[in-house]
């Protein structure tokens, strides 16, 4: 809720349309929730911590400080690090940079991980966001620039991230950019690919050009060199067809099995099916850990020829078999199906209903389910060729 609230803050003020009705009724709760909070003794504890001084930070931002609230926190023994930071944001909003640089300074070293006890999808990256978002709001742009250079490194790597920590990220790098913007100017540069060779001078802060049509991106380097006096940012794109993978099945912490089956529940195999058949997918994920796995998410891309019988409204819906399923995303080429909780031990069944539409030969991609926030967890099945006669 705190997270869905900060969005539509940062929406509003970019001058999307956010109902001030909804708003206020969002903050509303906000409000409530943080008067009333009180600290638990559970395993749990960091978690509501965290998630308290955060609900302050973001009631801060609306313009809506519960200064109650935020002393009564500040004077609890034992914050944790990320707590103090979120609540230094929280008073550099109101005008306390006094309070906010003695939380920031009595901080020990940030955690380099977090337990399965944690509900607020913390990790460096996400703590390092919030450091950032801190440090600009106190004007400390020498401290600040660190951890751009640092968040830049991970956005531009191959490493995977989560949505909250790419969220993050990207709201507080805009944020350190938006108050210390880089110099601007005149672009002076020259660039060679392959063959082409240009010098470019242009007094406009966007260009682009289209270089070799058909060339391997692979054969060439791009060789730019920088000969003015600002900063150049350059995104280079290529354009191909990739071709179709041969994908392994894999298996980790997780359990996933697809099964094809009749309108009547019979078996089905679906390596050619006659055009207008109709059938259900139906995919069972389990959990074999002794722990409880959350906010698992279940992607079906299917084939081409096959198309999805969205009839929600209908007693033969797209459904689950299984309680357990908290939210259904059904799209023209996929269904997504979101697991909050499952836990040791226990499994969920996900029913797709499906009609062979299009006759010819297509590829069968792989069913994927995926921890949101763990990359540890995943499962998905082999890809395959499909037919419809």
């Amino acid at each position: 809720t705190v997270y869905a609230t900060h969005f539509l803050l940062e929406a509003s003020k970019k001058g999307y349309l956010v109902p001030e009705a909804m708003k206020q009724s969002v903050l509303n709760n906000l409000r409530r929730v943080a008067r009333n909070w009180k600290p638990v003794t559970s395993y749990y504890k960091d978690s509501e911590e965290a998630t308290q001084a955060y609900r302050l930070y973001v009631l801060a931002l609306a313009g809506s400080p519960e200064m109650g609230a935020m002393n009564r926190l500040k004077e609890m023994k034992d914050l944790t690090s990320m707590s103090r930071w979120s609540l230094a944001s929280a008073y550099a909003l109101v005008g306390r940079e006094d309070v906010a640089q003695d939380l920031i300074s009595k901080t020990t070293a940030l955690p380099s991980g977090y337990s399965e006890y944690d509900e607020t999808f913390g990790s460096d990256v996400r703590d390092q966001s919030i450091q950032l978002m801190t440090l600009c709001l106190l004007d400390k742009g020498k401290e600040a620039a660190t951890l751009v250079e640092e968040l830049s490194k991970q956005l531009s790597s191959d490493d995977w991230l989560s949505t909250q920590e790419t969220a993050f990220a990207w709201v507080a790098l805009a944020g350190y950019y938006q108050q210390y913007p880089a110099k601007t100017g005149s672009m002076q540069f020259t660039y060679q690919y392959a063959e082409q060779q240009e010098t470019v001078r242009t007094e406009k802060s966007v260009w682009s050009d289209r270089l070799l049509e058909g060339a391997d991106p692979s054969s060439s380097d791009l060789v730019i060199k920088n000969e003015g006096e600002t900063t150049l940012y350059v995104r280079a794109e290529s354009l191909a067809e990739i071709p179709q993978q041969d994908v392994k099945e894999s298996q980790h912490k997780l359990k996933l099995s697809v099964t094809y089956q009749t309108t009547d529940g019979r078996p089905l195999d679906i390596a050619s099916l006659e055009q207008g058949t109709n059938f259900t997918a139906q995919v069972l994920i389990q959990n074999p850990t002794a722990l409880p796995l959350r906010n698992l998410v279940l992607t079906e891309i299917f084939p081409s020829g096959w198309e999805i019988l969205n009839t929600r409204f209908m007693p033969t819906a797209v459904s689950s078999a299984n309680s357990n399923v908290s939210y259904q995303d059904i799209r023209d080429d996929r269904v997504c199906s979101y697991v909050d909780h499952l836990a040791p031990g226990s499994h969920v069944l996900v029913r797709v209903n499906l009609c062979a539409v299009y006759p010819g030969k297509f590829y069968l991609p792989p069913v994927s389910c995926e921890a949101m926030y763990d990359r540890q967890i995943a499962a998905n099945t082999a890809s395959g060729m499909v037919e419809v006669k």
